[in-house]
């Protein structure tokens, strides 16, 4: 997670370095069976300065195909670029040298 002055990502390489963010939770997540909230008890508390925008990254590599998407509900209600994310079931990015052909979702 992170303080972010950052209100959009430019293009599909804007990431932000991994040396930037503050590793809160590393552990498996139980996500529900339908639709709904997930709800993440961090194992190191992060302090919001709650002027900045609220950064969240997510590393997922675990074994198997998952699905492609997955929902993050954001309180920006304009179109700008709000989502950054790479998906691929046979590649396993590097967080410190991520992919240049990341997908911007709105």
């Amino acid at each position: 997670m992170s303080n972010t002055p950052k209100a959009t990502f430019l293009n599909n390489n804007d990431w932000v370095p991994a040396n930037q963010l503050t590793l809160v939770y590393d552990g498996l997540i139980a996500y529900p069976a339908n639709s709904g909230w997930v709800e993440i008890n961090l194992d190191i508390p992060f302090l919001y300065n709650n002027t900045d925008n609220l950064l969240v990254g997510v590393e997922e590599n675990s074994p198997g195909l998952h699905p492609s998407s997955g929902n993050f509900i954001s309180s920006q209600m304009d179109d700008t670029t709000k989502s950054l994310f790479y998906y691929s079931s046979e590649n396993n990015p590097d967080p410190l040298n991520p992919p240049s052909n990341a997908t911007i979702s709105f």
